[in-house]
């Protein structure tokens, strides 16, 4: 009998349906704070927002961090050490003066070598506008054949009264006029070298400046650098064999021989013009370094 109520029990109790069942809520005390309220609800989690800077600009949450830095560094600057840097810069640029300075700064000063090639290259052209001024075609040739012509007797001139005076002066040894030759012509290209001066070393033997005579050698010394400074390369190359083969200068019939064109000629003393403008304008920049230098010890 009981056996068969429990089965019945059992089959009634299966088909028996709950509803479902409701979460429950926490019961919280009267009094409780916000901290208690947290530690019993759990908080919803905050999904990943963008961040919106500006009205266009949307930024991820790890790339507002880097951005914060960086304003946070420019901050770090004081505001006087800006205004300071930028008072200074306006000034230096609106001062000339300081430009000027600045400038003439970067231009180094001449040693006595220098010097010398530049007055060679600025007196060169002196001596040809003085010989410009009574030149006058002779024999059919033309005015810059006859003023090379002019220019080849002043070197002969020249170098016969420097051997005078050294013999004068019982200086045993003349300079090398190849070494004068190829110095001089080197002067056309540039004249800057890191080599010494072979003809002012020469010169330079402690009279120069205290010896009448020798102050005569050195002006015939300085014309025959001019005079085969100013020689053409279709000139000067001939003359540069003739000189180690021979040791002497030639007659004035080699010159003739050897003397090119008139239009060669011709650019050649334009070529002598242009280099000493130049070298006259270093001068000046260079005298006016030099007088900054003295200016800054005082």
């Amino acid at each position: 009998m009981r056996m068969s109520e429990q089965k019945s029990g059992a089959k009634h109790s299966s088909k028996v349906k709950h509803p479902p069942s409701k979460p429950l809520k926490p019961s919280l005390p009267e009094e409780s704070n916000e901290n208690e309220l947290e530690a019993v609800l759990p908080l919803p989690e905050e999904p990943e927002e963008e961040v919106l800077l500006g009205k266009d600009l949307i930024l991820e949450d790890n790339e507002v961090e880097p951005l914060v830095e960086d304003w946070q560094e420019i901050a770090l600057e004081e505001p006087a050490d800006l205004l300071e840097e930028s008072l200074t810069t306006l000034e230096f640029s609106e001062d000339p003066v300081r430009l000027y300075l600045k400038e003439i700064g970067q231009i180094n000063l001449l040693d006595a070598d220098s010097e010398f090639r530049l007055a060679a290259r600025i007196e060169a052209l002196r001596h040809i506008e003085a010989l410009e001024k009574h030149i006058a075609p002779k024999d059919g040739s033309g005015y810059y054949a006859s003023l090379y012509l002019v220019i080849a007797k002043e070197l002969l001139t020249e170098w016969e009264r420097l051997e005078e005076d050294a013999h004068t002066l019982q200086q045993g040894e003349l300079p090398d006029l190849s070494l004068i030759l190829a110095e001089a012509q080197l002067l056309r290209s540039h004249w800057q070298a890191s080599d010494p001066s072979y003809l002012r070393n020469y010169l330079d033997n402690g009279l120069w400046g205290k010896d009448p005579l020798w102050e005569g050698l050195v002006r015939h010394a300085f014309s025959v650098f001019i005079s085969l400074y100013v020689l053409p390369p279709q000139l000067a190359q001939p003359l540069m064999t003739y000189l180690r083969e021979v040791h002497e200068l030639p007659r004035l019939e080699f010159f003739i021989e050897h003397m090119p064109s008139e239009d060669v000629l011709a650019e050649e003393i334009e070529g002598v013009r242009r280099r000493a403008e130049e070298a006259n304008q270093t001068l000046i920049r260079a005298n006016l370094r030099l007088v900054v230098s003295i200016a800054k010890r005082y």
